[in-house]
């Protein structure tokens, strides 16, 4: 054998293994064993579920009218507000999620005789999908109140007769008197006389409505105001590995509402998580012959385990919740190879790096992936 024949040999037997060793065009590897990982590819993360509890509290304010010493004289009304207060509560809790990257499951996606696919990244680098397009849920605000007024009575208009009185006692008496004088005009409107002078239907509605706006208005002066805001609050949470209870959410106070976790004024607000037992997938070792024989390189994704979420006012259960979690789940891999097919698209769960779905364009390419 000539020694041209021998380098044609050696050169063909170097190339063969690598090249069953690296069927695949386009490979995934994690980026931590990449040196240059940043570099020549696509880096994306794979998420990490985090929990978001949405609080939503009720103020309700109270304001004591300047005439409520004269109410029952007066008006014969017992119930009223006889002082301004603010008073918080909590009226309902929900349990939500999202994804965010987890920093320790980035990889890297490479190619060496194709294309690189069409890979849907959000903001953070988490994976969304491929070959196909879909929008991220957008996280919830912050923060969300109603609009807050200050309660007065600068509003009620008061006539010159009852302004002219040098004393309150003599100011609440003559304001009575406009509130009888209201009722006993509405009551002519509605079954009197003056009920047929009015016939236009939407001139006498506006007239009763000007009487009861005006009647309650004075009323308000003996009888107080009140305002209910709701404010709503979100609060995220990053589960562990592990499950635990009692851990404080925050502090919540009738007189301030909602306060850090640190002010033992207000009293707390749990959150309980459970993990539970997930149904572990059979996977060979990182470090065993088979892993080594025959390394991965398709596409990662997630299949997610249910964790249990409970949030408790004090020992008041407000909500309980089993959610899909990441941090509960197994790390699985796609076919290497189904990376450089064009026409498959995947879809990803971005709370959990699940498969949502894998769409194929034709039967044809439906059948050849089933088949595998």
């Amino acid at each position: 054998m000539n020694k041209l024949s021998c380098i044609a040999i050696l050169a063909l037997l170097s190339f063969l293994p690598a090249t069953a060793k690296d069927k695949a065009d386009i490979k995934v590897i994690p980026a931590a064993e990449d040196f240059d990982a940043i570099n020549n590819g696509i880096i994306y993360s794979l998420p990490q579920t985090i929990i978001r509890v949405r609080i939503e509290a009720e103020l309700t304010i109270q304001k004591a009218g300047p005439f409520y010493k004269y109410s029952n004289r007066y008006l014969n009304l017992n119930n009223v507000i006889i002082e301004d207060s603010k008073k918080w509560s909590i009226k309902s809790a929900s349990i939500e999620t999202y994804g965010k990257a987890d920093m320790k499951k980035r990889f890297k996606v490479v190619a060496t005789n194709s294309t690189l696919p069409a890979i849907v990244l959000s903001t953070d680098n988490t994976i969304v999908g491929v070959n196909a397009r879909e929008r991220v849920k957008r996280e919830c605000d912050e923060t969300v109140f109603d609009k807050d007024e200050e309660l007065t009575f600068d509003d009620v208009r008061l006539d010159k007769s009852i302004l002219t009185k040098t004393s309150s006692a003599a100011m609440a008496e003559e304001t009575a008197v406009m509130i009888y004088k209201l009722r006993e005009k509405r009551m002519m409107l509605l079954g009197g006389d003056e009920a047929t002078i009015l016939h236009d239907e939407g001139s006498y509605k506006q007239v009763l409505a000007q009487i009861e706006k005006q009647e309650n208005d004075l009323v308000s002066l003996f009888a107080g105001r009140e305002k209910k805001i709701k404010v709503v609050k979100y609060f995220d949470i990053t589960p562990e590995s592990a499950s635990s209870n009692g851990n404080v959410l925050l502090r919540f106070s009738e007189k301030d509402g909602f306060l850090d976790v640190m002010d033992l004024s207000g009293k707390p607000v749990y959150v309980d998580i459970a993990f539970n037992e997930p149904p572990r997938i059979n996977e060979y070792g990182a470090q065993s012959k088979q892993r080594k024989a025959a390394p991965l390189y398709g596409l990662r994704y997630i299949i997610p385990g249910s964790i249990n979420v409970k949030i408790i006012d004090r020992n008041i259960l407000l909500t309980e919740k089993n959610i899909l979690c990441t941090q509960n789940g197994q790390v699985a891999t796609l076919p290497a190879d189904m990376l450089a097919d064009k026409d498959v698209s995947i879809l990803f769960d971005n709370a959990t790096g699940a498969i949502k779905q894998i769409k194929y364009n034709n039967e044809s390419n439906k059948a050849k992936w089933e088949k595998k």
